[in-house]
């Protein structure tokens, strides 16, 4: 069987600087990383990068880890704005000092170097889309210590069948410092 491509759409102030590690390990693992979301075979999105799974193509799989879906819009951003901002020690505790440094390094450059992006977000927030063309499977992962994801996942729920939910443990960017349970998890999910 040929690897299967992965696409993945990082959050709102997030990019490649973050995705580096999830996407090392994803080939470390065997998959392929695809370099046009209608490419890939599945995908992986993380919090407000949910809005743009529409653009997903053939993908068979989808990942939402932490999804915003449902959340109450912007003000869901702001609260993950005020999470990320209060919820330091307890980040750096979890990830290390540097780890967190570089989270949020990558968070204010992202945050400057894409306004086109947000204001894209805010467009989709503002629609709350859960539109995933083509998904066969969708596994909704969400992080404990992350905000409450109930609405969200019945939302998704309402709008498609296969939605395998799949609490796990950890913060709500876990998936960028520590990326391996979440591609076993992937693997388990695909091969199911």
């Amino acid at each position: 069987m040929a690897a299967q491509s992965v696409y993945i759409i990082p959050g709102w102030s997030e990019g490649a600087g973050q995705t580096r590690k999830l996407a090392a390990c994803l080939i470390n693992n065997g998959f392929t990383q695809s370099k046009k979301v209608e490419d890939a075979d599945i995908l992986i999105t993380h919090s407000a990068g949910c809005y743009f799974a529409a653009e997903a193509g053939k993908a068979k799989l989808v990942m939402l880890i932490n999804p915003s879906y449902g959340l109450g819009g912007a003000g869901a951003g702001l609260g993950q704005v005020n999470d990320t901002l209060f919820g330091a020690p307890r980040q750096i505790r979890q990830w290390g000092f540097i780890n967190w440094l570089q989270m949020r390094s990558w968070n204010a450059y992202y945050l400057l170097s894409q306004p086109h992006r947000s204001l894209k977000i805010l467009k989709y927030i503002k629609s709350d889309p859960v539109s995933l063309p083509g998904a066969e499977k969708i596994i909704f992962l969400d992080n404990d210590s992350d905000r409450d994801h109930t609405s969200a996942v019945e939302k998704v729920r309402a709008a498609h069948k296969n939605v395998v939910y799949i609490p796990h443990p950890g913060l709500h960017e876990d998936c960028w410092i520590n990326p391996q349970p979440y591609v076993d998890l992937l693997h388990k999910e695909y091969n199911k």
